[in-house]
C-alpha cells in the first residue's frame, strides 16, 4: 500500500469529521447505511475521488488522522461482507457492502 502525505487545514479536517459524525444528521432506518456513513466519507483530493476514514494516530495518542483509500481499494476491503439488493429485473443479488455504499 502506498502512503500519501496530505497537508490539510483544521477547517478541512473538521469538515471531514463532521461528515463522519451522523449524530442527528442522518436519519435512516438502514443500519448498514448508518454504520458506513458514521465511519466513512467520499472526498475529493487534488481532483481525485477518495474514501476517507479517521483512525487513531500512532504518533499522537488521542488524536485522529485521515486515512484515504481509492474507491477500488475500499470496495475490495469490504467485499467479504455482502448486502442483498434488488436488481432492475427484480432479482435479488448480493454485492459487497463497500460497493453498495459507494453506489447508494
Amino acid at each position: 500500500m502506498r502512503s500519501v502525505s496530505v497537508r490539510m487545514t483544521n477547517y478541512e479536517l473538521d469538515a471531514i469529521a463532521a461528515s463522519l459524525d451522523v449524530n442527528g444528521a442522518c436519519r435512516t432506518s438502514d443500519a448498514d447505511l448508518h454504520e458506513m456513513n458514521a465511519q466513512y466519507a467520499v472526498v475529493k483530493i487534488g481532483g481525485k475521488t477518495r474514501v476517507v476514514s479517521l483512525e487513531e494516530s500512532p504518533a499522537y495518542p488521542g488524536s485522529k488522522v485521515p486515512v484515504f483509500s481509492t474507491i477500488n481499494d475500499f470496495c475490495a476491503f469490504h467485499a467479504n461482507r455482502k448486502k442483498e439488493v434488488a436488481a432492475p429485473d427484480g432479482t435479488i443479488k448480493r454485492v459487497g457492502i463497500g460497493r453498495w455504499w459507494i453506489d447508494h
